[in-house]
């Protein structure tokens, strides 16, 4: 909940900073490529701290324990293993996905621009000051957040499929014979039931540690299989190969479904706050 508090607030604050940066003299507010330009900034800048957080999010998610490991033990496990690099797998589709506040911020300004009523100024100003209905925001807010997922949804499926199981298909050698064979790996639905029933009593979380550390043993007189992450292209197709086109968007309607509330109170609050900072001027 407080890295929500935090990113929302990282991308809010590099949203308004990008739109300042790029502001005319002559210009009394931004037009629209430039709000779709600081949006996009502000993504990107805000998966800095969207991977780390998700990559440890997803592994808590994944590790099977009778006591689940915290969040913070997580986060030193995967630099154990993998050092900084492994906190910021995934970082490619996550830009990627996280650039979709281009899309966000442009719809919600272009629908509460729609809105917008002309109210006198209190302060005599010759110009009217223009502002936006209630509902206008509601509805803005209901409409950005879908959009900028149908836009940016397949990344997110990358970026989860890179930071939960980041396996190619493995060559199996086994210790009593010279015999090597190739295997594909599990498919990422499954890959936890095949490495409980597959361990010989090892947990499944020291499974999965196995994998991301780059071998599986199954025992001295058994096959050792040698495992490598793959890469975000790697990812999309084996994605592709193993579950079709469709796979890009397995998801997308709870998303989108969730999207529209969360994304009317987010922006409700937004112009409340800014509202309540700004005296309502």
């Amino acid at each position: 909940m407080l890295g929500c508090a935090v990113l929302s607030g990282l991308v809010f604050g590099a949203y308004g900073y990008l739109l300042q940066v790029q502001l005319q003299p002559h210009q009394r507010e931004p037009n629209l490529l430039q709000t779709y330009i600081a949006g996009l900034g502000s993504g990107v800048v805000s998966s800095f701290i969207t991977t780390p957080s998700e990559t440890v999010k997803i592994r808590q998610q994944i590790t099977v324990h009778t006591k689940p490991p915290s969040a913070w033990q997580i986060a030193q496990q995967i630099y154990r293993e993998k050092g900084t690099r492994g906190l910021f797998r995934g970082y490619t589709p996550t830009a990627i996905r996280e650039s979709g506040y281009g899309v966000y911020f442009l719809t919600y300004e272009a629908i509460t621009r729609y809105f917008r009523t002309p109210r006198q100024s209190g302060g005599g100003a010759d110009a009217p000051l223009l502002t936006v209905p209630w509902y206008g925001v509601l509805i803005a807010g209901g409409i950005a957040g879908p959009m900028s997922w149908i836009f940016t949804f397949p990344s997110d499926v990358v970026k989860t499929r890179m930071q939960a199981l980041p396996v190619e298909p493995a060559i199996s050698h086994s210790s009593s014979s010279s015999s090597i064979s190739t295997a594909k790996p599990p498919r990422l639905a499954s890959s936890k039931a095949l490495f409980s029933s597959a361990s010989g009593g090892q947990t499944v979380d020291t499974m999965v540690a196995s994998v991301m550390n780059g071998t599986t043993v199954r025992g001295a007189s058994q096959s050792v299989s040698v495992f490598r992450e793959l890469n975000t292209w790697e990812t999309v197709v084996d994605c592709y190969r193993r579950e079709g086109p469709r796979i890009f968007w397995a998801g997308l309607t709870p998303t989108l479904i969730r999207a529209v509330p969360v994304n009317i109170v987010t922006f409700g609050a937004f112009e409340v706050a800014v509202s309540l900072l700004t005296n309502g001027k």
